[in-house]
C-alpha cells in the first residue's frame, strides 16, 4: 500500500463494518479495527474490497477512516472534521455568498438548540445582518445527483424548524463528492425530512455545495449546486432484505409447501397509497396472512429495508433486475397477480455488499430526477 505522506494518510482495503463506529480494514495483509467518524449508513460506499484512506486517530483505535473511493473518486466521510473544513472555507472567503459577513462563530446557542455557525456583520443573501447556519454533510450521490440524509433523521427535522424560528436561518448541504450538479432531499429514506423541507422552503435559506479536491485529497473549494424540490406522494416500491439462518419448509397459502434454505432473500413489493405505512406493516408480526410474505417473515431476520418513492410501476422490472443480479426466484412467490417468476429472490451471500446492487437501487431512485 502507498502512503499519502503530505496528508499523513494511509491507504487500506475495507473489509467490513462491525457497528456504527468501528470497521475492519486490511493494511499490508493485516486486519485492523478503525474508527468510523460518521453515523450515517454509508451502505453504497462501504463495500468490502473498496479502497479507503485512514489517518491517525489519537483515540482508542490507531486509525480513523477518512476517505472512501467511490467510482474511482474520493469521498470524505469524517462528519466532525467536515464542519471544521467548512468553517475554514467561510473564513478564507471560499464561499462567495457568505464572504461579506464580518464575524464567524462556531456552535452558537439558540434556545434549546445549537447551530453549527453564526455569521454577523455585513449582510449577505439580501437578508438581515445575523445568519444562523446548520451544516449537513452529504455523502450519498449517484452520478451528478447528491441527496441527504442517508438514514431517517429526527434531528435534521428539528434543525429545520429551529432555523425557521430564529427568523434568519440557512441550511447548507455540504456535498463531499466532486462534480455534483444537482441536490435533492432524500425522500426515499426520510420522507418526513422531505415534507419538512417542503413546508419551510419559503421561510429558510437553502444552499448546496459540491467540494473540490486537490491531488492530495485536500478540500480546496466548493461549487454551487442546484437544489431540486419535486412534489411527490409517498407511494412507490420497496426492497426488503432478509437473512435466513436455518433451513425450513413452510406452507405458503395457495403456493403450497416451499423450501427455504439458509441465505439471504430480497422481497420486492409496492405500495400505491402510503409506502412507509406498508413498510411499518412488514416490520410487525402478521395476525392475518394477506401477502405471501406474511407466512414466512417470522422465520427471517430483517437486514435492511430500501424504499423507492416513485410514481411509476417498477415492481416487476425491479424483481427481474434482482434475478439478473444473480438471485434465484422462489417460484411464484408474491407474483400471483402478475407474470413475474417471483418477487422473492434468494441469494447465497448478502447482495447489499455488491456494487451492482446499489447501482440498481440508486439508478431507480434518482435517474428520472432531471429527465
Amino acid at each position: 500500500m502507498n502512503n499519502n505522506r503530505e496528508m499523513g494518510l494511509i491507504e487500506a482495503i475495507f473489509i467490513t463494518r462491525e457497528n456504527r463506529f468501528v470497521g475492519i480494514v486490511e493494511i499490508e495483509g493485516k486486519h485492523h479495527s478503525v474508527y468510523i467518524p460518521n453515523t450515517g449508513r454509508l451502505m453504497e460506499l462501504l463495500i468490502p474490497g473498496v479502497r479507503v484512506f485512514l489517518s491517525p486517530s489519537g483515540g482508542k483505535y490507531k486509525y480513523k477512516l477518512q476517505y472512501i473511493y467511490y467510482k474511482d473518486n474520493p469521498v470524505f466521510i469524517d462528519a466532525v472534521e467536515s464542519n471544521r473544513i467548512f468553517y475554514e472555507l467561510i473564513k478564507n472567503g471560499n464561499i462567495p455568498e457568505l464572504a461579506h459577513y464580518q464575524t464567524l462563530k462556531r456552535e452558537p446557542p439558540y434556545k434549546n438548540h445549537r447551530f453549527d455557525f453564526l455569521l454577523t456583520g455585513a449582510p449577505s443573501l439580501s437578508r438581515s445582518q445575523e445568519l444562523y447556519i446548520e451544516l449537513k454533510s452529504c455523502t450519498l450521490a449517484w452520478e451528478n445527483i447528491a441527496s441527504f440524509p442517508d438514514a431517517p433523521t429526527k434531528r435534521g427535522i428539528e434543525h429545520i424548524k429551529a432555523l425557521f424560528e430564529c427568523g434568519n436561518g440557512l441550511i447548507v448541504f455540504f456535498i463531499l463528492h466532486s462534480n455534483i450538479e444537482y441536490f435533492i432531499p432524500n425522500y426515499h429514506t426520510s420522507f418526513e425530512f422531505y415534507k419538512t423541507i417542503m413546508e419551510y422552503k419559503h421561510n429558510i435559506g437553502m444552499a448546496a455545495y459540491s467540494v473540490k479536491y486537490d491531488e492530495n485529497l485536500k478540500i480546496t473549494g466548493v461549487k454551487d449546486v442546484k437544489i431540486i424540490l419535486p412534489k411527490l406522494e409517498p407511494r412507490g416500491c420497496y426492497l426488503l432484505v432478509y437473512e435466513n439462518i436455518s433451513y425450513f419448509i413452510k406452507e405458503v397459502g395457495s403456493l403450497g409447501r416451499n423450501q427455504f434454505p439458509p441465505g439471504f432473500y430480497i422481497y420486492v413489493g409496492s405500495a400505491r397509497n402510503n409506502l412507509f405505512k406498508r413498510l411499518e406493516y412488514h416490520r410487525k408480526k402478521s395476525r392475518t396472512r394477506h401477502w405471501h410474505l406474511d407466512y414466512v417473515k417470522e422465520n427471517f431476520k430483517l437486514v435492511c429495508e430500501i424504499p423507492i418513492v416513485t410514481q411509476k410501476d417498477i415492481e416487476c422490472s425491479l424483481a427481474d433486475k434482482m434475478i439478473e443480479l444473480g438471485g434465484v426466484g422462489v417460484n411464484r412467490f408474491g407474483s400471483s397477480d402478475c407474470k413475474c417468476k417471483s418477487h422473492l429472490i434468494y441469494f447465497h451471500n448478502n447482495p447489499i455488499y455488491k456494487n451492482d446492487f446499489w447501482d440498481i437501487v440508486l439508478m431507480e431512485r434518482f435517474h428520472d430526477i432531471i429527465s
